[in-house]
Formats: structure tokens, sequence, C-alpha cells
């Protein structure tokens, strides 16, 4: 009986010991992955208000490494394709006033994700008719 229950207990050890090397091996990969390829956005700043009447937004994005020949930068604004590129500086035109969200992926050139930023959320603020300016009001 002893013997039947050391036995059933080294085969748990080993099974443990097998599942945790592979958990080790994945941890390592991914971590591998992560570290191969990081995008951020460094401008909009999250929750900045942009006050810009012809709704143009400036984006600039970190990429580390810079991206490689055949890889491109995506900029998506509210879960739309707003722009693609190889550089890292975009020029966004005709953004109307309120919430919106902002992501950016680096990709390669058979459209594979490399890379994806964190969602930010930012806000532009345009003047309203409906709200003139009341500096000169009398």
């Amino acid at each position: 009986m002893f013997a039947r229950h050391l036995h059933r207990s080294t085969s748990r050890r080993r099974t443990l010991r097998a599942a945790s090397a592979v958990l080790a091996a994945l941890a390592l990969l991914v971590a591998g992955a992560a570290a191969a390829a990081q995008i951020g956005i460094v401008t909009p700043g999250a929750q900045e208000t942009l006050h810009d009447n012809a709704g143009n937004v400036e984006v600039r994005v970190a990429a580390a490494p810079e991206p490689a020949r055949g890889e491109s930068v995506e900029v998506w604004l509210d879960g739309r394709l707003a722009a693609r590129g190889a550089q890292t500086d975009f020029s966004l035109g005709g953004v109307e006033r309120g919430e919106h969200t902002l992501q950016v992926r680096l990709v390669d050139r058979d459209g594979r994700t490399l890379a994806v930023s964190e969602p930010l959320t930012f806000h532009v603020w345009q003047a309203s008719r409906l709200f003139p300016n009341r500096r000169g009001a009398r």
C-alpha cells in the first residue's frame, strides 16, 4: 500500500514539474514576443482636450524598435482605420467635436499585428455659434 501511494505521489510530482516547465517556456515565449515590438501613443495625452475648430489632431507614436522595412503603423480612431504609414507622426483632419478613442498598431507586410497600444480617450473642443465668446458681449 505504501509503495502504491509513493508511486502516485512521484507520478504527480513529475506531472507537476512537466506542467511547470511548459508554463515557464510559454512565459518566456510571451515575454520574448512582447519584448520584440512595443508601440504607444505619445500625443494626444489621455483625457486631453484639443481645441481645434477644423478638427485637426496630431498623433505622435513611439515604437520600439522603429518600424522596419515592410512594417507600418496603423492609427485607429473610434474603431476605424484613420491612417497608415511607415512614419510615426500622423495628422488627422476633420475629427468632430466630442470624445474619441485612439489606438495604434504595428503591422507587418502581411497585415499581421506585431504590437498594439492601449486604447486612449481624448476630446475635441470646437467653438459653436450657439455659445459665442462672451468677452465682447454687452
